[in-house]
């Protein structure tokens, strides 16, 4: 059985509170990190994204329509300018001004055609650039959204991480006075043992456990010696033995 100083392993319970805030603290880091708030803000984001991409993607495919549109009446009309000239100035057989004629008409139906397009598509893009001062405002919002959360997660962490590095400062200067074998018992117990490595014993209960102990087992631990190391026989922590441990 391993030995310790009396004094150091009531030094432990301190040391344990102080693992304990540490332990809490990383939990929470974590978690914060994890927040789902946090994830569900990012997710309205990408969504707001995706939304305000595609009113872009249609606002500049119909700008460009318009503009082909634009292009392909402006080409029809110096066409139709150029046959009228020639129609006016009575160039050519009869044959040839008759189908000069018949192809201003043809030009300017589809010109007709092609305005009636152009009308659409102005219509069209009023209603698409709507949509899209609406698709930007919600992606501000969410961009707002995901800063408000990001910005109060942040005083969150920078809370836990103040006393996670007090709390570690403590640590360091308490296990510098604890007895180092018996420090690295407490250590191993508390890494295979989900963070607990030292608990009281009181009233014949172990703080380890929470259960009262057989009453062999507290004749076992009378038998031992005030600087003997004592193990839970339940939870395997080290037990150490208030004045009133029985």
């Amino acid at each position: 059985m391993a030995k310790a100083p009396v004094e150091d392993q009531f030094r432990l319970l301190e040391l344990q509170q102080l693992d304990n805030v540490l332990d809490v603290a990383k939990r929470t880091f974590e978690q914060t990190l994890k927040h789902p708030d946090l994830a569900a803000a990012r997710e309205k984001l990408s969504e707001a994204k995706t939304v305000l991409d595609a009113a872009r993607a249609k606002v500049a495919e119909e700008a460009q329509a318009e503009k082909d549109l634009e292009h392909e009446i402006e080409t029809i009309q110096a066409r139709i300018n150029k046959d009228q000239t020639a129609l006016d100035q009575g160039n050519g057989s009869a044959s040839t001004l008759t189908n000069l004629q018949h192809e201003i008409e043809t030009l300017r139906a589809k010109k007709a055609d092609l305005e009636s397009s152009e009308l659409e598509i102005m219509d069209s893009s009023e209603k698409h650039h709507e949509e899209l001062k609406k698709a930007e405002k919600h992606f501000a919002d969410a961009e707002k959204d995901l800063k408000l959360t990001e910005d109060n997660l942040r005083i969150t962490l920078s809370e836990v991480q103040e006393r996670g590095r007090h709390a570690q400062e403590e640590r360091k200067r308490l296990a510098d006075t604890i007895d180092s074998g018996l420090l690295t018992i407490y250590d191993k117990i508390r890494a295979r043992n989900m963070g607990l490595g030292a608990a009281r014993l009181f009233q014949g209960v172990s703080e380890g456990s929470n259960v009262r102990l057989p009453p062999g087992d507290l004749a076992e631990i009378a038998k031992a010696a005030p600087d003997d190391v004592v193990l839970c026989p339940d939870s395997g922590v080290i037990l150490v033995r208030s004045e009133d441990w029985e």
